[in-house]
């Protein structure tokens, strides 16, 4: 939960540096809220 914002998350993804999967390179990054019904 986020502090001050009930019923809200919080959601953070990265992983640097590229690395492989299926032979191809790439980062993957991700941010973002989520209503929590």
């Amino acid at each position: 939960d986020v502090e001050g914002e009930p019923g809200w998350y919080r959601v953070g993804l990265s992983v640097v540096p590229h690395f492989k999967y299926m032979g191809a390179d790439f980062t993957l990054s991700l941010k973002g809220k989520l209503d929590k019904q």
